[in-house]
């Protein structure tokens, strides 16, 4: 990576003169995240993630992977398009978008480099499966792009007039209700919710964000080799690609010190660590498992449950063992895992009842399912 090249195009691009002094990073995300919250109320580490992806907008092209953030409310009126206009007059050429086609997409990636602010994605994304395909490859920089036919001037390539359009940049998509799966799980995502009576936040009518914007200009110009080539230590309860998608704001936090550091890898765990808890694909198995131990006359095998089940809300280990049986094999790890708990799924807790697995097994398995699939 050429940083002085990026440092040149950093003030092209912008039409932005960098702040004329150095710029503390820890009072700027203070006053990044102090002004996304004069405006809208977020949830717990919500305002310490975007103050980080605001500031990450700017250095995004120093990195391989620039991080996605999804907004999720479960109904309107709660401050996302707030937020889009607050993050607007805040991020490094901001590009507002509620309605966007894919080759728009892709075009004006490749010709301003911007950050993408997608507002109402639960009207745009639905059946548009070009824009989601795009949309999930498009967070690491060697897998960002497409090919298309073109025929316009220089960009055409080879007899058959194919060009390389990059479909990379920050982007942030805002939905009501839940953003699909596979573009979940590539986003750092803040569900917000309707304000009390009780909170309070000013209304958003001239928000100026020039000087703060020059500051992230200048702090990253000042920090581009450093931020280019930094490593961040990774919290333990993040997945593979949670990790990925935050270790450029962990960069950037930890450059800017105080409690930074901290406060970053605390946001990280509390918005993406528990990442599967809430997926279907959890919520399914764990509502399975129960519904047949109910059905079975076993063991009501809920979460929390005393009686057989230890206060912790997990069997004691002494009936685990004794009630695992055929299932052994998948408490350790065995190569009986595939197989057993396949079976269990796809024949065993179907009819399995009928076939006389006993309470203890039921709740064997229940655990098992648990601890393996709901984090």
């Amino acid at each position: 990576m050429n940083t002085q090249k990026l440092e040149s195009n950093l003030v092209e691009v912008n039409a932005l003169e960098p702040w004329p002094e150095p710029v503390d990073g820890g009072l700027l995300l203070d006053d990044l995240r102090r002004t996304l919250t004069r405006f809208v109320v977020l949830p717990q580490w919500g305002a310490e993630a975007l103050a980080l992806w605001t500031l990450h907008t700017y250095a995004f092209e120093l990195r391989e992977v620039s991080a996605y953030v999804g907004i999720e409310s479960p109904e309107k009126r709660c401050g996302k398009t707030t937020l889009v206009a607050a993050l607007s007059e805040l991020v490094n050429r901001p590009e507002v978008a509620a309605n966007i086609s894919p080759p728009a997409f892709f075009r004006v990636i490749e010709e301003t480099r911007p950050t993408l602010l997608i507002d109402e994605a639960d009207t745009l994304l639905p059946g548009n499966d070009a824009l989601r395909g795009i949309l999930n490859s498009g967070y690491k920089r060697r897998t960002s792009y497409v090919v298309r036919v073109n025929s316009q001037g220089s960009r055409a390539e080879g007899p058959m007039g194919l060009a390389r359009f990059s479909c990379w940049c920050p982007k942030l998509v805002s939905t009501i209700g839940s953003l699909p799966e596979t573009l979940a799980d590539r986003c750092i995502v803040v569900r917000m919710h309707r304000k009390t009576a009780s909170e309070r936040c000013e209304r958003l009518r001239d928000l100026n964000g020039e000087r703060l914007r020059r500051c992230c200009l200048r702090f990253v110009a000042d920090r581009a080799a450093e931020i280019a080539g930094a490593r961040a230590e990774i919290p333990a309860g993040l997945n593979d690609r949670a990790g990925d998608i935050w270790e450029p704001l962990l960069v950037l936090a930890d450059l800017a010190g105080g409690e930074w550091p901290k406060w970053a890898r605390e946001a990280a765990v509390g918005l993406s660590g528990g990442s599967q808890e809430n997926g279907p694909i959890g919520s399914l198995l764990l509502d399975m498992v129960v519904a047949v131990c109910n059905d079975g006359g076993g063991a009501d095998v809920q979460p929390g449950d005393g009686g057989e089940v230890g206060g912790d809300g997990q069997p004691s280990l002494e009936r685990t063992q004794e009630g695992a049986g055929d299932f052994g094999g998948l408490a350790g790890g065995s190569p009986g895992v595939t197989g057993g708990w396949t079976g269990g799924l796809t024949g065993g807790v179907t009819g399995g009842v009928g076939g006389g697995w006993a309470a203890p097994d039921l709740s064997a398995l229940a655990f098992v399912a648990v601890s393996r699939y709901v984090s």
